[in-house]
């Protein structure tokens, strides 16, 4: 059978490595690609274009780059693909009901959760954030509603402590590309049919502010761990140390029948401390937690204990909670 015509749409570098694996796909024929418009990046802030677009350009993929796609000038330069499938992976824009008509597959949709739970715009995030041990990744059909639409597949991924979003974004690659090469063409040829999502059962996962990443020490050091290694695909979890931010990497939760420390006894949680080369940090109900990658203001990763090395003095309590009240 004859190739599939179809328009990818996606941002970041997570669906750039979706897109080089989907055009060496028989069944597929990547007619073009839309994604967002260049942005200042980095810590300079110089405007680039997103690595989907840098993917396209080394691809010789025409690419095409709307503020938002609302306009009929954008369709008409859309439609110009004469494409029959639309595929989205982080595109970053929702789209309008009318452009869900304009493909005669319709537009599918990779989403980092096991739906209906985690809808939004931070799925990965919020379900580590929650401390959940099994997620994955969803193929689902462009519905108006967020994230509603009918499903056409699924892949499932166990989750350790051990396992930040960092991680399980790279886990949830390959299981997106294989939704994407099996599923998808099961579906497209007629022998998949999709499921609809049992709405009751839905969750949410709304985008994370600022606000909510500073550190409140107030809580179990299990809940911290599972904030800092949650945000850490962005944008990130942090503390204060006097007037200097301090943001948390990575973290560690010491082994069930690891007894704290004695110098940790009856700290006020906040306290920072050196002992055998590991960072610990006091926590709410007797809880600890070990650092062990940070990043200062206005400086590179770097191990916790080389940057507490660092330090003129150590004797620092980090800020305890939003409300501002040092320990």
């Amino acid at each position: 059978m004859s190739r599939i015509r179809t328009l990818f749409l996606g941002t970041p570098e997570f669906a750039a490595k979706i897109l080089s694996a989907l055009v060496t796909d028989e069944h597929l024929e990547i007619v073009g690609v839309v994604t967002q418009p260049d942005k200042p990046r980095g810590r300079h802030l110089k405007v680039l274009p997103s690595p989907v677009k840098e993917r396209a350009n080394i691809l010789n993929l025409p690419c095409v780059t709307p503020e938002k796609i609302r306009s009929q000038h954008d369709w008409h330069l859309i439609q110009q693909f004469s494409a029959e499938l639309a595929i989205v992976v982080a595109y970053g824009q929702i789209l309008p009901e009318d452009f869900l008509k304009l493909f005669h597959y319709g537009i599918v949709n990779i989403h980092g959760s096991l739906l209906p739970k985690w809808r939004g715009a931070a799925p990965i995030q919020r379900s580590l954030e929650a401390g959940e041990k099994v997620t994955g990744v969803t193929l689902q059909k462009i519905s108006p509603e967020l994230d509603a639409g009918d499903i056409i597949g699924y892949r499932t991924l166990n989750v350790t402590d051990d396992m930040d979003a960092l991680d399980v974004l790279k886990a949830l690659e390959p299981l997106s590309i294989d939704l994407l090469t099996v599923d998808l063409i099961d579906y497209v040829r007629g022998n998949l049919a999709p499921i609809p999502q049992d709405h009751s059962q839905a969750t949410y996962a709304p985008k994370i502010t600022k606000e909510e990443c500073l550190i409140d020490w107030n809580l179990p050091a299990p809940v911290i761990h599972n904030k800092i290694r949650a945000f850490v695909l962005g944008p990130g979890a942090y503390s204060t140390l006097g007037n200097h931010r301090l943001k948390i990497l990575k973290s560690k939760l010491p082994e069930p029948h690891y007894p704290m420390p004695s110098a940790l006894a009856n700290l006020p949680p906040g306290t920072l401390l050196e002992k055998n080369r590991q960072i610990w940090v006091t926590c709410a109900s007797g809880s600890f937690l070990e650092l062990v990658t940070v990043l200062p203001e206005n400086r590179s990763p770097q191990k916790a204990y080389d940057w507490w090395q660092g330090l003129h003095q150590k004797n620092f309590s980090f800020v305890t909670s939003v409300q501002g009240t040092k320990t």
